[in-house]
Parts: C-alpha cells; sequence; structure tokens
C-alpha cells in the first residue's frame, strides 16, 4: 500500500512538472488581447475659432480593464502621443460606456486627432483604441430654422430647406429643389420604429424585427446625440443612404438616414434637444 501511495506520488509529482512546462511553452498568442471599442465623436467637425464642446464615446467589455486609467489623448497624423486630454467617464447606468467631454477652440481649419487608451489588469502595456479625427473647418453656420417635432424632441435644419411631416410619424427634410416627393429627395430623413419587445438596438436591427443594418456594413460605431446613446451605421450594402444613425427614445426607436454633406448632417445631429429626457 505504501508503494502504491509513493508510486501514486511521483506520478503526480511527474504530472505537475510537465503542466508547468506545458504553460511556460504556450505561445503568447494564446493570451486574449481585449480590445478598446472605435470611439464616437460628437461633433466631428467644428468651426474655427468657435468654442465648441466634444463628447467622445467609447465601449470597453473586458473585465479587466481599470477604469480609472482609461483616458482620452491628442495624438499626431502617425498615432504618436502629443498629451492626455482628460481621463474618461465610466457610465453607472451601463459601465460598458466610457466618455469624456472637452471644448475645442481652434482659430485655424485644420484636423485633430484623438484615440482612447486603458490599462488592464494582467497587461504590461496600455491598449490603445482606433484614431478618430475632428476636423476643424472654416465653414460658417448658415442661418438654421428650429423644428419641434411631436415626439419630445426637436432639432435644426438650414432655413432654406422644407420640413415634411410624414404619414409614419417621421420627418423628411429637403433642399428647395427636391423632388416633390419627400421621401424621394430628402437629404436627411427620420423614421419611427416601435419596440413593443423592448429589443436592444443589436437585436431589433439584425433583420428580424426590423431592417438588417448589420450584415455587411463598413462601419458600425457608438454615437452620442444629446443626451442620447446609439449606433451609427456607415456603408449599409441594402440601403443608398451615406449614414444611419439608430437612436433609442421612449418605446422605440429614430432612424437617421442621410445623404447630406457630412458637415450639415453634423451641425444637424448637434442641434438635437430630446426634452423629455432633460
Amino acid at each position: 500500500m505504501k508503494k502504491k501511495l509513493l508510486c501514486l506520488a511521483g506520478v503526480l509529482a511527474v504530472m505537475a512538472v510537465v503542466l508547468i512546462a506545458v504553460q511556460m511553452l504556450l505561445p503568447a498568442t494564446s493570451i486574449i488581447i481585449p480590445i478598446v471599442g472605435a470611439p464616437a465623436v460628437n461633433p466631428s467637425f467644428v468651426i474655427a475659432s468657435k468654442p465648441t464642446i466634444v463628447t467622445i464615446t467609447t465601449i470597453i467589455t473586458d473585465l479587466r480593464v481599470i477604469s480609472e486609467s482609461v483616458n482620452l489623448q491628442q495624438v499626431d497624423s502617425t498615432g504618436a502621443f502629443l498629451k492626455i486630454i482628460s481621463p474618461m467617464r465610466k457610465d453607472t447606468a451601463n459601465p460598458i460606456f466610457f466618455d469624456a467631454q472637452f471644448s475645442i477652440n481652434s482659430p485655424t481649419p485644420q484636423t485633430l486627432f484623438f484615440r482612447v487608451s486603458a490599462g488592464f489588469r494582467g497587461m504590461l502595456q496600455r491598449i490603445n483604441s482606433k484614431i478618430v479625427p475632428i476636423t476643424v473647418t472654416s465653414l460658417q453656420e448658415p442661418s438654421w430654422s428650429t423644428y419641434g417635432a411631436a415626439d419630445g424632441y426637436s432639432f435644426k435644419y438650414p432655413s432654406n430647406w422644407v420640413v415634411s411631416q410624414l404619414e409614419d410619424g417621421g420627418y423628411a427634410i429637403s433642399t428647395p429643389n427636391a423632388p416633390t416627393e419627400p421621401t424621394e429627395g430628402a437629404e436627411l430623413l427620420i423614421t419611427p420604429y416601435k419596440n413593443d419587445s423592448n429589443l436592444p438596438i443589436e437585436h431589433y436591427f439584425n433583420g428580424t424585427a426590423g431592417p438588417d443594418f448589420y450584415t455587411d456594413t463598413q462601419q458600425i460605431m457608438p454615437i452620442s446625440v444629446g443626451s442620447i446613446n446609439g449606433m451609427r451605421f456607415v456603408g449599409i450594402p441594402t440601403d443608398l443612404t451615406d449614414e444611419t444613425i439608430v437612436l433609442p427614445i421612449n418605446t422605440g426607436f429614430i432612424v437617421i438616414s442621410s445623404t447630406a454633406p457630412p458637415e450639415v448632417l453634423q451641425i444637424f445631429l448637434s442641434s438635437f434637444v430630446f426634452e423629455e429626457l432633460q
């Protein structure tokens, strides 16, 4: 019996040595590298010499993230570090979201570059997000009018454009020379969707309850419009629009489809006020 126990102990010792050796030989690639989500910028266009508050939001789902280490950095076009702008605030209601607000007041047109950087437990080096640009433009904001929607939100639009309310409760915003049919010539289209099942965006707009915005879409990223966190889709293969923004409001969604110039879309989005949610 004693010999059997000694033999078993020897086998266990050999197994332990083998296990340690295997762990030492495991390639570094077996470690799951955490990901810092692509930052969403609102607005991504600012006007030169006009102080503008910019919000940058990212998503980090990895539980190893050290929340206090997440910060927003300014870099150059090659990704070389320039300076830390501010720490990123963790959303207490949705802890995978981190955001930072700061002011830009550049006297000259240029492109500024930013990224989010975070530390993770068990990682010696920080992990950086993709770089996102903010364009400082000399474009002067034209005269814009305010339209108060029936759903408890308002937005601004160029004063010489036309806002048409649609039968489904949405809105078409068109240039003066657009075709008579509002939806055909709309540069900006707001479409409401009911969400009786209370589905999240990724489950509603995957082709099950609503249109499919996810399959083969070129870019998908979070966006903050007013006080609402939503999703931005660029290059939806089944859609003729340039960009589509989905925002959850009340018991449903509004989908903003745009073929407008990027600077017009940015001013339009930055003008949204959700009155019932303030």
